[in-house]
């Protein structure tokens, strides 16, 4: 990550693979945490059912790796 200084305070810039990994990421540690509390299938179910709604409500194109993530939760169902 590069620091810029700019009008007296410090700016951290992301790559935009870093931004597309932690959007997915807090994508998946929901889903890790619904799987956890889920009691029984039909509430796994609606765990990857979220999951494939949270990425079709992303914002701007999907990336391979938020489409390959699509594809498994769809293949599951």
């Amino acid at each position: 990550m590069k620091r810029v200084r700019f009008c007296d305070r410090v700016q951290v810039y992301q790559p935009v693979g870093t931004r597309i990994i932690l959007r997915l990421d807090t994508i998946v540690e929901q889903f890790e945490i619904d799987c956890e509390q889920a009691r029984t299938p039909q509430d796994l179910q609606n765990a990857k059912v979220r999951v494939i709604e949270a990425i079709d409500h992303l914002p701007g194109k999907k990336t391979i790796p938020e489409r390959l993530v699509k594809q498994v939760m769809q293949c599951k169902k």
